[in-house]
């Protein structure tokens, strides 16, 4: 779902101006909000802590984006030619280590691109109690201590 003033693209995933008519596609830079408004390409920041444009989490909550393999722990995602995620031998599997194994794991899954490692930007699953580790430094919890926004806020929630 995409904050107020902002139209998706086809997957639902990506928020832009409404000003774009349209969001990505061909000849998206020749649309009234401009490339940095109008082309998927540009986005790259979460609409939790974003204003337009932005990419919508919700549309993997609660799991991997791309049908990504979460390991046993749920806080990596796997790219899905692993066959599994994480744990002994994972340099073996046909992702090789980089693919397949935590360790190796830096970037968010709030940008939707496997391999990734759930943060609460991404909605690790509500049965989640560490979720004050997750939060960065300079982010605050909402009511719940589950959720995490940026300190420029104000507030979470």
């Amino acid at each position: 779902t995409c904050p107020t003033g902002g139209i998706a693209d086809e997957s639902g995933y990506y928020c832009c101006l409404s000003s774009c008519g349209e969001c990505g596609g061909q000849d998206c830079d020749k649309r009234e909000g401009g490339e940095a408004g109008c082309c998927i390409s540009q986005i790259t920041k979460s609409c939790l802590i974003s204003d337009l444009p932005c990419y919508a989490y919700e549309s993997f909550s609660g799991g991997c984006p791309d049908g990504g393999i979460m390991d046993e722990t749920e806080t990596f995602c796997c790219s899905s030619t692993c066959g599994g995620c994480g744990g002994y031998g994972c340099e073996l599997l046909p992702g090789w280590a980089s693919e397949c194994c935590t360790s190796y794991i830096t970037r968010s899954c709030s940008i939707g691109f496997l391999p990734c490692k759930m943060d609460v930007y991404s909605t690790k699953s509500s049965s989640t109690t560490d979720a004050d580790e997750n939060c960065p430094s300079d982010g605050i919890f909402d009511e719940t201590g589950k959720v995490c926004c940026a300190e420029s806020c104000g507030q979470c929630g």
